[in-house]
């Protein structure tokens, strides 16, 4: 069979008008559309022939129309000289015909072959010629655009592009004169605007010859043939200053005479200037007393006039200086050189620019104004300076005013004083009717500015391979495409599509690169975007790919660096090119659904303007104008349906198309890790992301985050409950404090109703850090005892992060071992706190993290994407257990092996012992001390209500201070819990003075398959058993611990089986936890189940379905309602419940409704039975009141009825007042409840709220810090909280409440508390206490009873400031404890950094251990503090000698005064001085002095104590110091490293920038 074929043009036509000639192919068939362009015209059309399966087609460079079957045809070309572009991941070309219509453009690279000649050598200055010669090697006949490449520093005298119309095998040339602006070696290039392939020459360019200098004439030489005459003789000597002057220069001659005789002479001088140089001032006969055996002299000056370079002599006649007639110099004058290089193409009006090689050819600087003029043309001044006898390229901006080739001159001027301007450069131009002038071929070709623009469609397919990371949602890493745009090429707004969906619009720099951050894009992609142009698409450069993985580039295509993305800017907004101005391609519709819509096109068609195939009516039509034949039509308020719209226009046979979104309400949030890092120094950055059904960012509003890691911005809305950021277009950007090494992060987000959970990886970034530091050194001297010995000192410390195998290696190594806690352990167990923070502020304005530590010498840390190896301190996550405290490990992790989600981790180490567990009743407090200082990083912190444990987050849930042994909640604990049950506070941890530690290991794997996980964890702990909460036996050792997890994660389910044995629960432990929720929302449901020896079933269950504003409600209830006995659970509550309820219309906002609910029959307790249940709420304006009442159906159930009331009164958006009553009608009546005030506080972060300058202001928050849910102004705000607590069974009265401030502004932070509380009557027995003393006597705070004393008042100030005040640092921080016992801190530090100064300071006062909470109160009263200054006098003085500019004076003092024992009272004084001998050799004294009046260290009763020491220090080379030198005496309390004695070392230093 045969195919018919219709071969036509298809320039000009659009969608619509094919289509209907599409209608004509033949039944069955599939209309095929077909061009053939060149490979890098951007859709410049060529003539070929093709075979297309085994039939041959002619194409025109307009293209083919034809039908074809559907199906599959190989393609060939048949067309000699060039080559198909295969399909990607293929070697052949394929044409797929698939119904109703196929469009195809097919790429073709042509042969054609480049040669480019050029001199061998060339004067820089001086032009030379370039030619590029091209061969059409195509069978066809082709349109070429030689252009050639030039190098900085070379200029083109001509135009740099040529248009070729070239028959099959005919050959043509472009011929262009160049320019280079200095010396060297070049590389041209020379290539084809259509096509691959480049010709390069080399050229080597000579600087031009240097011009001779003048000679002074001094004195007539002796006659010939006579003797020298080696007596004295007069002289005369004449100089000029300039000597190389430039037209308008004042040129100053002086003349010196000296007289050799016995006599004063006078003498008179008669100077003689060159006719170019103008007499200024006195410059006729001057007449100068010379004394006897001395000289005089005298000066004459003169301006020089515009002209040509020359030389000139300069004479002054000389009457009266026997032996000397005259005395003479030469003047050369000089010229400005200035060349003008060919510039592109312009546009009528707009702006473009010139270069132009400006040589100062003097020996000096010279300032020079650039001024052209041309008939057609304007030029704008430019100012140039120039360096001595240099060349500089200068851009003249110019702006055609007429179309067509406008000729132009350019000149270099100078002002002089009067304002007039003076040409000092020979201009390269036109005549301009000067003495001299060169003209030349300078011109400009302009077009005149036209609206259509042609709009090409660029097609950029890529295949990537061996890109790890790329096509995996949970990787960082990211995929950046990037094109260079010609000049004159605009990018088409909306046009972006990556295989066929939309793309955001890229970014553009200030060059016109485009930017495409393509994220986790398909390995195999199409980019396809349009761009306006001229009427012929200039040469594109290859799309450049660079992707990004762990923070390094790897470049694919080109050499574009991913950093460059972030000084691009978005492409401003503008009307796109067609028919359709507004809107453009992609636009998404947010908030709104009716836009205006513009079209514009020809005059006298008929104009037919469309959405989704429905005619928009002539009523919308809101302005029409004509304009230059050109028709513009707007419409206003036209309607669109949610999702994705199509726009058509006709204006007679032309048409346009286009699609625009309206984003619909948003059903799910995503996160969005692409390009987060862990570099130590850059934010984690993410994107909380808001989509709607059809996938596309929608909505407004403030997210709020809840993440293990802490923000670094401030919170957008502190009046609200937690931390929130902005959302704008359905993007919220969230950015957390930076990451030192790789790890997960859990995030979730909440937007109204929506939520999200997710775990995302920051990979860390590769790069090259180190820093060393090691001394080894020989000491000889007398020990203690008095002998003579020799010791051996060697010491090092370094640390290092290096790229090793595609990861990241970090290692710290300390020969003094590496340091485990922040300060030491002193007498019994205390911690010095001395050591905690010794200088709290350094005056660097931020503090280093320490990366690395352990409790050996060593630590490192070596993470890739999928491998982490390491052996420091840290946590230790047990998954699906409990975490492991910070403790020393080695620590393998593999992930991803082999490419799948199969991961797995192993540890060994060592777990401290002597775990201690103190239990707190919670009164609306925040603060509870620990009977001993913990070990940092040791503590586990949870509240347990109902036999629920709920862990808090450190940093986040609580700050606990190590040094005082105060926990600090970041709000207020109730007693009672949202259900009626009462909840206690359990803090597990090892104290410091604990240095027993077992060896423990474990392990772990999981799995992930989709929506489904699993994991398995083992664990060798060797805890203790009897650190069990509630019911474990006590003694003895449980050495294996063992969970399992399965979880289901989905968008609108997750769920999570959890199974642990573990020494806190040796019978096991089953968890189910699961959340539900239906896209939308009528179906809701969760699940928090606990089932364990201890506790038995507790949790709580429940599913609603909501139809129309009725909602019925299945719910059960375990919970235990007091804690267990050693033998047995004690869960008094398990009910069942079947509730529906519906709002009352005639009432909004009140809902009634009832059901039924089942109280279970438990162990021991027989009573059980079925109840009726009414229900009540109301709600209005943030209040809300709830009443509900359950009754047996029977008497003799057992059971009795319990009726609840719960009520909530909105004081301000975040400040409510609740009360919550439970009445059970039992014998007893029992009646509790609680009243307070609540503000919603919310997930709390710290650190967003203050953002303090230096370390100071981490540490001092960790004792004040305030959240701030109430905003007075822009720099205060407030925080109060109180509650009333009142249970009647037992008759506990309990008060508290607390009240905060702080003051904020850039630099610095003020902030300050109050809170207090008191507790009235009740029984001395409590049985929940008698439960838990049983269980573990040690496990009761003694300071903290469980049962409240019947009068117990506590009351606790705190306060503290921190900020930079220009280079001073300063930090206050304070606590003080009123009652019931006095005590407390305060803390002052000061410090100051400049260039030749550093301070440091620190003062402090602790008045005892009542604000503390430490019970070892041995630390009594103490004053002390300390000042430590490097001063270096005389560094700034530029003129002082070198040994004081290096001088640097460190005096210091320290001093401690036990008020509470002065015996101990000492003061400590030092003071060092170093001074250079030489750049490399220094000489250091040092002197020590320790005072303590009022006792001794010695029994002579010595009470003062000095030491001094002399070093010399010379170095060697950079990072290498030898130091010798002597100490004279020891004492222990001052100098406890440095024995008596001589010693010599090396001194070994470095690191990289």
């Amino acid at each position: 069979m045969s195919w018919p074929v219709l071969r036509f043009s298809l320039r000009g036509l659009r969608p619509l008008a094919l289509c209907s000639l599409l209608l004509a192919g033949i039944a069955g068939a599939v209309p095929v559309s077909l061009h053939t362009l060149l490979e890098r015209s951007g859709g410049v059309g060529i003539p070929a022939s093709l075979m297309i399966g085994d039939h041959t087609y002619d194409l025109s460079a307009d293209g083919l129309l034809l039908d074809l079957p559907a199906g599959s045809y190989p393609v060939r070309l048949l067309t000699a000289g060039g080559r198909l572009v295969p399909d990607i991941g293929s070697d052949q070309t394929t044409l797929n015909v698939m119904a109703p219509v196929t469009e195809r453009d097919l790429i073709i690279e042509v042969q054609s072959k480049l040669s480019l000649k050029l001199p061998e050598t060339a004067v820089a200055g001086q032009p030379f010629m370039a030619e590029l010669n091209v061969q059409n090697g195509y069978g066809l006949p082709l349109t070429l655009t030689p252009v050639l490449q030039l190098p900085d520093g070379l200029l083109a005298l001509g135009d740099a592009r040529s248009v070729l119309n070239l028959a099959s095998g005919e050959s043509g040339s472009l011929q262009t004169k160049l320019l280079a602006s200095s010396a060297g070696s070049f590389v041209l290039g020379g290539g084809l605007s259509e096509a691959s392939g480049l010709a390069q020459a080399s050229l080597n360019v000579t600087a031009p010859g240097s011009p001779a200098t003048t000679a002074v004439q001094v004195a007539p030489s002796p006659p010939a043939g006579t003797q020298p005459n080696t007596a004295p003789v007069n002289s005369a000597q004449l100089s000029a200053d300039p000597a190389d002057p430039l037209p308008g220069d004042v040129v100053t001659f002086s003349l010196t005479l000296r007289n050799s005789g016995a006599a004063p002479l006078s003498v008179q001088a008669t100077p003689a200037l060159p006719e170019w140089i103008m007499p200024e001032g006195d410059s006729a006969a001057q007449t100068v007393s010379v004394p006897a055996s001395g000289e005089a002299r005298l000066s004459f000056s003169g301006r020089v006039a515009f002209g040509p370079a020359r030389s000139g002599a300069v004479t002054a006649t000389l009457v009266g200086l026997p032996g000397v007639n005259s005395a003479q110099t030469d003047v050369q004058r000089q010229l400005v050189s200035v060349q003008v290089a060919q510039p592109e193409d312009g546009t009528v009006g707009e702006r473009g620019s010139v270069q132009v090689l400006v040589t100062n050819p003097t020996a000096r600087p010279v300032q020079v104004t650039l001024r052209g003029s041309g008939a057609g043309v304007e030029l704008e001044p430019t100012a140039l300076s120039l360096a001595a006898s240099s060349s500089s390229v200068a851009e003249v901006p110019l702006t055609p005013s007429q179309g067509g080739r406008q000729s132009f001159m350019v000149a270099a001027l100078a002002v002089l004083p009067d304002g007039s301007a003076l040409p000092i450069g020979l201009p390269i131009g036109l005549p301009i009717g000067l003495p001299i002038g060169l003209p030349s071929g300078s011109s400009v070709r302009a077009t005149a500015a036209v609206n259509e623009r042609r709009v090409s469609t660029i097609t950029q397919p890529y295949s990537l391979r061996g890109v790890p990371g790329l096509n995996d949602p949970s990787s960082t890493a990211s995929l950046l495409a990037s094109q260079q745009l010609p000049e004159g090429v605009n990018y088409v707004g909306g046009s972006s599509q990556l295989n066929g969906k939309p793309l955001p619009d890229p970014q553009l720099s200030a060059g016109g690169r485009l930017y495409w951050p393509l994220g986790h894009s398909e390995v195999n992609g199409v980019l396809v975007y349009q761009v306006a142009s001229p009427a012929s698409l200039p040469t594109l450069e290859p799309l450049a790919l660079t992707a990004t993985v762990g923070g390094r580039d790897i470049y694919l295509v080109g050499e574009v660096a991913s950093s460059e993305l972030g000084a691009a800017r978005g492409v401003v907004s503008s009307e796109r090119e067609g028919l359709i101005r507004l809107p453009r391609q992609g636009t998404v519709l947010r908030g709104q659904d009716k836009a205006g819509v513009v079209v514009e096109g020809p005059v006298g068609v008929p104009v037919t303007l469309a959405v989704n195939g429905q005619d928009v009516p002539d009523s919308l039509l809101g302005e029409e104008t004509v304009t230059l034949g050109r028709r513009r039509l707007s419409y206003v308020g036209v309607q669109f349906a949610p999702g994705k719209n199509v726009i058509d226009v006709r204006f007679g046979d032309l048409s346009d198309r286009l699609e625009v979104n309206v984003a619909g309400a948003p059903v799910r949030l995503s996160i969005d890790s692409t390009g987060a890092v862990a570099d130590g120094a850059s934010p984690v950055v993410l994107r909380i992301l808001a989509l709607d059904a059809q996938g596309v960012t929608s909505g407004d509003g403030t997210v709020t985050i809840n993440t293990d890691l802490e923000p670094i911005t401030p919170d957008a809305d502190p009046s609200q409950a937690g931390y929130q950021v902005i959302m704008q277009g359905g993007v919220a950007v969230l950015r957390l404090e930076p990451l030192l090494s790789a790890r997960r992060l859990n995030i979730s987000a909440g937007l109204g109703g929506l939520t999200t959970s997710q775990e995302v990886f920051v990979d860390v970034q590769t790069r090259e850090r180190y820093a060393y530091q090691a001394s080894f050194g020989v000491r000889f001297g007398s020990d203690a005892d008095g002998n003579n010995r020799v010791s051996l000192d060697a010491a090092a410390r370094g640390y290092a992060e290096l790229p090793l195998f595609g990861g990241q290696l970090q290692l710290a190594a300390d020969t003094d071992g590496l340091p485990r806690f922040l300060g030491t352990s002193g007498p019994n167990g205390a911690v010095n706190v001395n050591d905690l923070s010794r200088f709290p502020v350094t005056g660097s304005g931020t503090e280093a993290k320490g990366a690395l530590s352990s409790d050996l010498g060593f630590a490192f840390r070596y993470e890739r994407r999928d491998l982490s190896v390491g052996y420091y301190n840290a946590g230790i996550d047990l998954s699906p257990l409990l975490p492991l405290p910070s403790i020393n490990a080695l620590r393998v992790e593999a992930r991803e092996i082999g490419g799948s989600s199969f991961s797995v981790r192993g540890f060994v180490g060592q777990l401290p012992t002597g775990f201690v567990t103190e239990t707190f009743i919670p009164d609306g407090r925040r603060s509870f001390p620990l009977t001993q200082l913990p070990r940092p990083g040791s503590e586990l912190v949870s509240v347990i209500a109902g036999g629920l444990s709920r862990p808090l987050i450190a940093g986040r849930d609580y700050l606990l201070d190590n040094g005082t042994g105060t926990l600090v909640l970041a709000s207020p604990l109730s007693r009672y819990s949202a259900d009626f049950v009462p909840q206690t506070l359990s803090v597990l941890y090892t104290p410091a003075a604990a240095t027993a530690t077992v060896l423990t290991y474990g392990g772990s794997a999981s799995y992930t398959a989709g929506p489904w996980g699993v994991s398995v964890t083992v664990a060798q702990l060797g805890v203790p058993s009897q650190l069990s909460s509630v019911g474990s036996p006590a003694g003895g050792t449980f050495n294996l611990a063992y969970g399992a997890q399965i979880s289901y994660r989905t968008p609108a389910l997750q769920a999570a089986l959890n199974y642990g044995v573990t020494a806190f629960d040796p019978g096991g432990k089953l968890d189910l936890n699961a959340t539900y929720l239906s896209p939308g929302g009528e179906l809701s449901g969760s699940v928090n189940l606990s089932r364990s020896d201890s506790t038995g079933l507790v949790g709580q269950a429940d599913v609603s379905v909501r139809l129309n504003g009725f909602r019925v409600r299945l719910a059960h209830q375990s919970l235990g309602l007091s804690l267990a006995t050693p033998t047995a659970a004690a869960v008094t509550s398990q009910r069942s419940s079947l509730t529906g309820e519906a709002p009352v219309p005639v009432l909004p906002g009140l809902t009634l409704g009832g059901g039924l609910e089942y109280v279970w029959q438990q162990a021991g307790d027989p009573t059980s039975g079925l109840a009726g249940v009414v229900l009540g709420r109301y709600e209005h304006g943030g209040s809300s009141l709830e009443l509900s009442h359950s009754q047996p159906f029977s008497a003799t159930s057992g059971i009795f009825a319990q009726t609840r009331l719960s009520g909530s009164l909105a004081l301000t958006s975040s400040t409510f007042l609740e009360g919550r009553v439970i009445k059970t009608w039992d014998d007893l009546g029992t009646l509790s409840g609680e009243l307070g005030v609540r503000q919603t506080f919310g997930n709390v972060n710290y650190t967003v709220s203050y953002q303090l300058p230096s370390a100071s202001g981490e540490s001092s928050r960790a004792r004040f810090g305030l959240s701030a849910p109430i905003v007075l102004s822009d720099r205060v705000s407030a925080n109060v909280s109180a509650s009333v607590l009142r249970d009647l069974g037992s008759g506990v009265f309990t008060a508290s409440g607390s009240l905060g401030a702080r003051y904020q502004v850039t630099g610095f932070t003020a902030s300050a508390s109050i809170e207090g509380g008191r507790d009235f009557g009740g029984n001395t027995t409590d049985p929940t206490a008698t439960n838990l003393t049983a269980l573990n006597p040690t496990a009761i705070n003694p300071v903290n009873s469980l049962t409240p004393d019947a009068s117990n008042s506590r009351l606790t100030l705190r306060g503290g400031a921190t900020g930079s005040l220009g280079d001073q640092d300063l930090s206050f921080d304070a606590v003080y404890n009123i009652l019931p016992t006095p005590g407390g801190q305060f803390t002052f530090s000061y410090a100051r950094r400049t260039d030749n100064l550093a301070v440091l300071s620190y003062a402090r006062l602790n008045t005892g251990s009542g604000a503390s909470g430490v019970t070892d109160a041995s630390v009594g009263n103490v004053l002390e503090g300390e000042v430590q200054l490097g001063w270096q006098p005389w560094l700034k003085e530029t003129a002082a000698p070198t040994v004081l500019r290096g001088l640097e004076l460190q005096p210091g003092v320290a001093f401690r005064f036990p008020l509470s024992d002065l015996s101990r009272l000492g003061v400590q004084g030092s003071l060092g001085v170093s001074m250079p001998v030489t750049p490399d050799l220094a000489l250091v004294a040092t002197a020590y002095a320790f005072y303590q009046p009022l006792g001794s260290q010695s029994t002579d009763g010595q009470t003062l104590f000095t030491s001094y020491a002399l070093d010399l220090k010379y170095t060697v080379s950079p990072g290498l110091r030898l130091v010798a030198g002597y100490t004279f005496a020891q004492v222990s309390a001052l100098t406890p490293d440095a024995r008596p004695g001589f010693h010599i070392r090396a001194e070994l230093y470095g690191g990289s920038p």
